[in-house]
């Protein structure tokens, strides 16, 4: 979504804009979003690098590249940093969280796997730039080697126009929810550095001083949360969505497909602008590198309930905007969410400030200052 809404807005402001190496090359070959994308099939092993560096050197060929953008710096960071070295193009890498981020702890991050971490530390120092989306990427940029020198901080955006007034779809009726029903909201596919389980175990305190509210957990699920509701006897307050398919009609700006109505509504967009809190319990400092997540909620007018780890802290000032709690303490993370479900004064004041400090991460915003990199790296190289 980040490479999406960056090229839409580049190319709108008038750049030439190539999207290169993404997957699914027979799959959605038929799909087009208003720039080129070159898909290219994946194979195995190494070959299958070696494959993709010749296919974008060709490319940078062909089409006069200026500068590759390269989105993590392993296995993109890297194909992008060997095609450069060979033509000579400017690189600028942005990671965004796994690729940088090493949490032993819970086996989280590339670079633990030593052969990763090579490619990785070649992608950073073929890079001319990189940029940090967070205060804790720029630390972990720092730790892989990176000087301050070559980091510009540029966070993610938010394509603020999905959470204008969006009411195409009743989503306590969708979810089978009481109409007063209060809406707890956590986005984002299971990983247990997210602390679902955490919020999970949370729900029996909040129950206890309000009985209408219900947990929605938008996104891919695991047998261990499910296992987690069964066992607190929760399966009345809390819905496991599944994947929510972002809708095409949204995202293509040129072509599209044949669909039905219900694929063409903004699902998601809907639950942020139809719940009560948003709520990012994320377990460990590095879990995080800047949430989309919490971005859009911001967008939606949404109150806020995070855990006090970077990332989180880059978006949530603690009694201004939302409330910071100690990460992996379900009782803290329980009493905030109180606090906020019964106070209907800081619920909207909370609420307010997101939205309106959700305008300066617009994506026209964040893509001008994008370019204003990539004028910069290409001046060091030419320079």
């Amino acid at each position: 979504m980040v490479i999406h809404y960056l090229a839409k807005n580049l190319r709108s402001i008038g750049h030439n804009v190539r999207v290169a190496g993404v997957t699914g090359w027979w799959r959605y070959r038929k799909l087009s979003f208003g720039y080129p994308v070159h898909r290219w099939p994946t194979l195995r092993g190494l070959i299958d690098k070696t494959i993709k560096i010749a296919q974008l050197q060709l490319e940078c060929s062909i089409w006069k590249t200026d500068i590759i953008h390269a989105h993590n710096t392993y296995p993109s960071g890297y194909i992008a940093a060997k095609a450069c070295d060979k033509n000579h193009i400017p690189l600028v890498i942005t990671p965004h969280g796994m690729d940088i981020h090493v949490i032993p702890e819970l086996g989280f991050g590339h670079r633990l796997d030593p052969i990763k971490k090579k490619m990785s530390d070649y992608a950073l120092s073929g890079a001319v730039l990189t940029t940090a989306i967070s205060a804790n990427i720029k630390h972990s940029l720092n730790k892989a080697g990176v000087t301050d020198e070559k980091i510009r901080s540029i966070p993610n955006g938010i394509d603020l126009e999905r959470f204008q007034k969006n009411d195409a779809i009743d989503i306590r009726q969708h979810y089978k929810l009481p109409q007063d029903a209060q809406i707890i909201l956590a986005v984002g596919n299971y990983h247990k550095r997210k602390g679902l389980e955490l919020l999970i175990e949370a729900m029996p305190q909040i129950l206890s001083y309000k009985k209408n509210v219900f947990l929605l957990i938008a996104g891919r699920s695991d047998d261990i949360l499910k296992k987690s509701v069964q066992n607190l006897k929760l399966h009345k307050n809390v819905v496991l969505t599944g994947p929510i398919q972002f809708p095409t009609s949204a995202l293509l700006s040129v072509k599209r497909s044949s669909q039905q109505q219900a694929d063409q509504i903004d699902l998601l967009a809907a639950i942020y602008l139809q719940s009560d809190v948003y709520v990012s319990a994320s377990m460990n400092e590095g879990a995080e590198g800047l949430s989309l997540a919490l971005l859009d909620a911001a967008a939606a007018g949404l109150p806020i309930v995070a855990t006090d780890i970077s990332g989180n802290r880059d978006i949530v000032e603690d009694g201004k905007n939302g409330y910071l709690v100690p990460p992996a303490d379900h009782e803290s993370l329980a009493q905030a969410i109180i606090k906020i479900l019964t106070d209907r004064q800081i619920s909207n004041s909370f609420g307010e400030k997101n939205r309106i400090a959700s305008e300066k991460y617009s994506w026209r915003k964040i893509a001008g200052k994008y370019l204003d990199v990539y004028k910069e790296a290409i001046g060091k190289i030419n320079g």
